[in-house]
């Protein structure tokens, strides 16, 4: 199976400052090279959220191991509550899930959102540890599509990120976007799959 990288939004702190929302990923030196392969999500169990979010994924109730700095909102619908779940791509239901094979380790961050009752961004927040300032960073990810809704529409996520001082969510206003890191859906046919 292909890993499933993808970044919707990215945050970096430029400033080394504490978090009191999220326990950032620390880059602590030029040339560190992060990756995150999903692997720690959960394949099973029930989660209930209250509100919105931002919620952190290695928080409770979803506890992942290993993703320290990564979280996931509602930024819009009519749902009262953000949803996240584990399952294989055959789910139609709207939330941030934890795709992988039944009981499998092998896991992807993903997706399903509709215009009315729900959307979804998810990220990751860094925080400059290295004591200078950093001039540039490189940003690469693998995508892959688990479920064809059979909508016969393109379905794209937008990559969006901001670079501050005072980053403690990734709810945050005056994101840039970068059309270049865009995903859209490979599989657009009317048929479900």
């Amino acid at each position: 199976m292909r890993k499933f990288l993808f970044l919707l939004l990215i945050l970096f702190e430029i400033d080394a400052q504490s978090q009191s929302s999220v326990s950032a990923i620390a880059y602590t030196k030029s040339g560190f090279v992060y990756t995150q392969n999903f692997d720690g999500l959960p394949n099973s169990g029930t989660f209930t959220l209250t509100g919105k979010g931002p919620f952190n994924l290695s928080d409770a109730p979803i506890n992942s191991i290993g993703l320290s700095g990564w979280q996931m909102y509602m930024y819009s619908g009519t749902n009262s509550n953000a949803a996240f779940a584990f399952g294989t791509g055959s789910n139609n239901n709207n939330g941030i899930y934890s795709f992988g094979g039944s009981s499998s380790t092998d896991r992807a961050l993903g997706s399903i959102s509709t215009n009315s009752s729900a959307v979804y961004a998810f990220g990751a927040v860094f925080q400059n540890n290295t004591g200078g300032t950093l001039n540039a960073f490189t940003i690469s990810y693998t995508a892959e599509e688990w479920r064809n809704g059979g909508s016969n529409t393109t379905c794209t996520w937008s990559f969006k990120y901001l670079i501050g001082s005072s980053i403690t969510n990734i709810n945050q206003s005056g994101l840039s976007t970068n059309s270049n890191l865009n995903f859209s859906s490979p599989v657009t046919s009317s048929g479900i799959s």
